[in-house]
């Protein structure tokens, strides 16, 4: 090793300490008071190259090597006996960069300032090293040398093809230029601090200088370095050896002058003088302010989805792509009732499907991760917990971006499905229990309409026959008599008529053969007949295919949509139609009167709508009464279906 001038020294703490141009290590007021408790300006410039992450490499006036650090030589594969007298160019520099590596140091000898360039180095096994290089003279009386401090740039020049050059360089060297290099005593006072503190904490070079360590550190980080350094102190002291070139990394929060703090990674090495003894410590200060609240953003990101995921109020889960579950929630837990640990990172999530559903659920998870707008995000299948018990559930599944992991969703329906199951079957059996009462009534109407007609028809007709023939039997000149006998005819007649419409409205016999629409036909002219509103049909001209009982329903909506345009409508005009499309009948009837409200419609006291739209229900169809606003007047639509009008009863419940 070769011995180095003062100066020299000067010049090498300078390149290495910053990276930048000419860092006076301090005022030599400043040394002088130092000088009893720090080590000899070589050996200090010699631990900073060592300490320093660059490569750094000093060439005399002939280019050969006379100091490298250890950052040079294992970076490049040499012992330092391979390397130490050796040409620096033929020995380290690939042919096609030798010319400009040798004019730049050529050009920093000659004049003596800091020159920047980037080149390349070669390994020992042949491998190229990018490198940017900082290149400058050290001073010296009887001798031209020069020092060179590298930084690799291997890793950032392959980034550096697929990006921006020049931003990627800046950004560099601007971190670079942010680190801080400093030299503590035993005592932890600072003996030099870098300019860049200005930069990092806002304070001056002289100012950093004279803060005892309570002003730079926050409680709590001053606990845990003097912690470490008291680590430290008690190996030495206990005579244990330590590894002067290890590292002690500490992230600390530093005061700023503003009042703020910063984070920031301490990296120090052990500072020893020419006989071995420990004076001190030095080390660099990065900035990690950037990165720790990234991590606390990263932190409070993760609880706020863990405490999403876990209040979800659904079992929820995280499905890998090989359908392992990474993630489970305690509602997961609840319906399946393995607790997490036994599920997370162990069990399939086919593990809780029923056999019968597994072929789907397993393809739309394949799907799922191949194109996700090919598969339902939801969809229904039988879980199976821990204890055999089956579960309706249905699955929301969504891939999470970027990944080929699923988030899914499972909501437990099964107490769902058992009440619309009851439902189904309170509303079959109500059907029913319609059908039945309907055709309790209809019969009730027959019998009745057979009594009138068989026995006030015949006593009708019979007095009728018996007036014929007192008629018959009066003289020409009784004519009072005559009259009265003509008076009570004409009432008998009347009453024939009156028992004829009642017979009609008690059981339309004209819905037997020939059907609905000619009692449709039959109905309207009778109503027009009776109240003067006149009705226009516009009719299917062969009879609608439905069985009697529809049949009567259909009737019976339209007799009630009639008798409410007579009482309420205000109308001068009907329109009626039924016709037969497709598995559907539809009869729309359209007044021109004042119209429906809504409150007319929700009327609790409605009983006339509310027996259209039941009757219309129980036939599973539908009967939607609204006003017209491009037409005016209530409009009332009847749709039933031709084929299946009732679910089927498989309830077992009587008919009765």
């Amino acid at each position: 090793m070769v011995n180095l001038s003062g100066a020299e020294t000067a010049a090498i703490l300078a390149v290495s300490a910053a990276g930048a141009v000419c860092l006076l290590l301090a005022a030599s007021s400043a040394w002088k008071r130092a000088r009893s408790r720090t080590p000899g300006r070589e050996t200090l410039a010699r631990s900073f190259m060592n300490t320093s992450p660059s490569l750094m490499v000093a060439l005399d006036e002939l280019g050969r090597v006379f100091m490298v650090n250890q950052a040079f030589l294992d970076r490049l594969g040499y012992a330092e006996d391979e390397a130490l007298g050796r040409d620096f160019i033929p020995m380290f520099v690939p042919e096609r960069d030798a010319g400009h590596t040798a004019g730049n140091i050529d050009h920093a000898l000659s004049s003596m300032e800091m020159v920047t360039f980037d080149g390349a180095l070669r390994t020992m096994d042949g491998q190229e090293v990018h490198m940017t290089w900082r290149a400058r003279a050290l001073p010296a009386k009887h001798r031209r040398t020069v020092l060179l401090a590298g930084i690799d740039i291997t890793d950032y020049q392959r980034a550096q093809e697929a990006l921006a050059s020049s931003e990627r360089r800046y950004r560099l060297y601007a971190e670079n230029v942010r680190d801080v290099l400093w030299v503590l005593d035993t005592d932890l006072r600072y003996v030099y601090i870098s300019p860049s503190v200005f930069q990092l904490r806002g304070y001056t070079q002289e100012e950093a200088l004279s803060l005892p360590m309570e002003k730079v550190f926050t409680r709590d980080s001053l606990f845990n370095l003097l912690k470490a350094v008291g680590n430290v102190e008690s190996m030495l002291a206990s005579g244990k050896t330590f590894d002067p070139q290890a590292t002690l990394k500490l992230e600390l929060e530093q005061y700023c002058k503003d009042g703020t703090t910063r984070w920031t990674e301490i990296i120090a090495n052990l500072l020893l003088d020419d006989t071995g003894k420990h004076i001190g410590f030095l080390g660099i200060t990065r900035d990690i302010t950037d990165r720790k609240n990234a991590q606390e953003s990263l932190r409070l990101s993760e609880e706020r989805y863990r405490t999403i995921f876990e209040t979800t109020g659904t079992a929820t889960i995280i499905v890998r792509e090989d359908t392992v579950v990474s993630l489970a929630n305690s509602e997961f837990e609840r319906l399946s009732g393995y607790p997490k640990e036994a599920v997370e990172g162990t069990m399939s999530w086919k593990d809780f499907v029923m056999e019968e559903d597994l072929g789907r659920v397993i393809a739309y998870h394949d799907a799922r991760g191949r194109d996700p707008s090919s598969v339902p995000r939801s969809y229904e299948f039988r879980f199976k917990d821990r204890f055999g018990r089956i579960r309706n559930v249905i699955a929301n599944a969504t891939l999470i971006p970027g990944t080929t992991m699923s988030v899914v969703s499972l909501l437990d329906i099964t107490e769902r499905m058992e009440a619309e199951e009851r439902l189904r079957i309170s509303r079959e059996q109500l059907r029913n229990l319609h059908r039945h009462t309907q055709e309790l009534r209809e019969s009730e109407r027959a019998s009745v309409a057979r009594e009138i007609h068989d026995e006030l028809g015949q006593v009708l007709t019979a007095l009728k026959m018996d007036l014929s023939y007192l008629g018959r039997r009066l003289e020409p000149s009784q004519e009072t008599l005559r009259a009265k006998v003509a008076a009570m005819g004409r009432s008998i007649d009347a009453s024939i008529d009156a028992v004829r419409k009642i017979i009609m409205e008690l059981r339309p016999g004209i819905l037997d053969p020939p059907g609905l629409v000619p009692a449709i036909e039959w109905q309207a002219q009778e109503f027009q007949e009776r109240t003067g509103i006149r009705c226009r049909l516009n009719v299917s001209s062969q009879e609608v295919p439905l069985d009697r009982d529809v049949s009567i329903t259909v009737f019976r909506i339209f007799q009630e949509a009639l008798t409410n345009v007579a009482r309420h409508a205000h109308a001068t005009e009907v329109e009626v139609s039924l016709v037969a499309s497709g598995q559907t009948v539809s009869l729309t009837i359209h007044d021109d009167g004042k119209g429906i409200t809504r409150n007319e419609l929700e009327d609790e006291r409605a009983f006339g709508i509310m027996g259209m739209r039941e009757r219309a229900f129980f036939c599973n169809g539908s009967c939607d009464i609204y006003t017209d606003d491009r037409r005016g007047g209530t409009t009332v639509e009847l749709r039933i279906p031709i084929a299946g009008a009732r679910v089927a009863d498989d309830t077992g419940t009587s008919r009765g």
